[in-house]
């Protein structure tokens, strides 16, 4: 068995852990914010907009969460 091959895809796999867990918090950050925006939004319009932003994020989120977990 060659070990310096199970360690490595070890470390991808910690590496990969960490990146997932900081889009997670970027993901519900950036929600977070956008949920504010659209509180705040004056017009339809600009509602609108921050819930299409709000859904890009979280489709970009699982769309990576999903490569990652495959």
């Amino acid at each position: 068995m060659d070990w310096s091959k199970s360690s490595l895809s070890e470390s991808k796999g910690f590496l990969a852990r960490k990146i997932d867990r900081i889009l997670a918090l970027v993901a519900v950050g950036t929600l977070a914010f956008v949920l504010y925006l659209v509180a705040n939004a004056n017009s339809l319009r600009g509602r609108l907009f921050n819930v299409a932003l709000a859904g890009y994020v979280v489709v970009f989120y699982f769309a990576y969460w999903r490569t990652v977990s495959d």
